[in-house]
């Protein structure tokens, strides 16, 4: 699910790029190759409520968080699909990889597909 498609509605210059998510505590990563991230769209049937973002730095995922270390996550709306729009100031420096963490103990139940929303620059 790596492969970039161009998203018709938001701007010519907008993009959607699939990001699987296998049952478990992670999602894969995804390298946002020079773009910067707009939102997230997950399906219906998420068990995790929460899911957070982390960056790659040096081949390491970290947590990200915000300047007062507030964690920068999606409340999910387990019952519906769902987009899930990001501060641009929050994601201003995200740059490289990126991977979700969820909040649920255990993590997904099932395997799931995100859609990454993304702006070329």
């Amino acid at each position: 699910m790596s492969s970039n498609v161009k998203y018709q509605g938001i701007s010519p210059n907008t993009y959607v790029q699939g990001l699987a998510w296998a049952s478990g505590a992670t999602s894969a990563s995804a390298d946002l190759n020079g773009a910067k991230l707009i939102g997230i769209a997950y399906p219906s049937g998420m068990t995790n409520t929460s899911i957070s973002l982390r960056k790659r730095v040096s081949g390491t995922f970290y947590p990200m968080t915000d300047n007062f270390g507030t964690a920068l996550s999606v409340t999910v709306a387990t019952g519906s699909a769902q987009f899930a729009y990001f501060n641009p100031a929050d994601v201003a420096s995200l740059e490289g990889g990126v991977q979700f963490v969820g909040a649920a103990t255990g993590g997904e139940a099932a395997a799931r597909s995100l859609i990454l929303v993304l702006r070329a620059l």
